[in-house]
């Protein structure tokens, strides 16, 4: 088994210790809450172009990968709205 300097040992605790610091970083830059207005346009873009995108592949005046990128976005506006639904315990 290979032997482990101190110096080594320290070098891994410095860097642990920032892994933490980044992590916390990293989830208040992730936070992705726009305001109310913005949220309710990308829910009515959203509900109005899933109709709009079937309708332009029927054609085929778009292919599966417009569709694949139409459905990654409906997921994300679709997350965003269950991660903005206010918790019942907390409402009266």
């Amino acid at each position: 088994m290979p032997q482990v300097r101190d110096e080594e040992i320290t070098n891994r605790q410095d860097v642990s210790g920032l892994h933490e610091e980044n992590e916390e970083e990293v989830e208040a830059q992730l936070t992705l809450n726009p305001p109310e207005a913005v949220r309710k346009v990308l829910y009515v873009i959203t509900g109005v172009g899933g109709p709009v995108v079937a309708y332009l592949l029927a054609k085929e005046i778009i292919g599966t990968l417009e569709v694949a990128l139409w459905s990654a976005e409906v997921a994300v506006v679709s997350a965003m709205a269950a991660f903005n639904v206010q918790s019942g315990k907390n409402n009266p």
